[in-house]
């Protein structure tokens, strides 16, 4: 059996023609498209987390502003019932005061209390080598009011003084509504 031959491979080669290179490159053109849909499909899911994520931002801050708003109503709740409260106080004081003068009325056995005496106060001013007295002061005011603003004295029932001798003006409310100013 030395004889036998052993058997011998073939190969064939082959060339390639422009048709075959050809049908190499179709597939490079059609990943362009298939591309193009991954990237925009890339973007429209980025631009839904980023549409979320600026959404939970802004609800975040709409949450955060309520609550600052709650907390500044709060605070001006509680600023009017502290206003309220003192206005109910002074209120408390007043009442005996009216309560008191029908009680002695009913009760003439008692002898009534001697008047107190008006404390009377002067005040005066002075800064930087210059004087001023409360008379002074409410007089200037008075004549602010009749030859200034054209008011009639009579008209003159109260007044709130203001001096401020660094600016050298004195500043006024008449009845607690009409203001004014005059130099020292």
């Amino acid at each position: 059996m030395a004889d036998a031959k052993k058997p011998v491979a073939t190969v064939k080669t082959q060339t390639l023609k422009k048709e075959d290179t050809k049908a190499a490159k179709a597939p490079a053109k059609k990943a362009e498209p298939v591309k193009k849909a991954v990237t925009s499909a890339v973007k429209k899911t980025v631009e839904k987390k980023a549409e979320t994520a600026v959404k939970k931002t802004v609800a975040k801050k709409a949450v955060e502003a309520v609550a600052a708003v709650k907390a500044v109503e709060a605070v001006a709740e509680v600023k009017a019932a502290k206003a309220v409260a003192e206005v109910k106080e002074v209120a408390k004081k007043a009442e005996p005061a009216k309560k008191a003068a029908p009680a002695k009325k009913a009760a003439p056995a008692k002898k009534a209390a001697p008047a107190k005496a008006e404390v009377k106060a002067e005040i005066t001013v002075q800064y930087q080598d210059r004087e001023w007295n409360t008379e002074d002061l409410l007089q200037s005011a008075k004549d602010v009011w009749v030859y200034d603003m054209k008011k009639d004295a009579a008209d003159f029932k109260s007044v709130a003084l203001y001096v401020k001798p660094e600016e050298a003006r004195v500043y006024f409310i008449v009845n607690g509504t009409e203001s004014g100013s005059f130099v020292l």
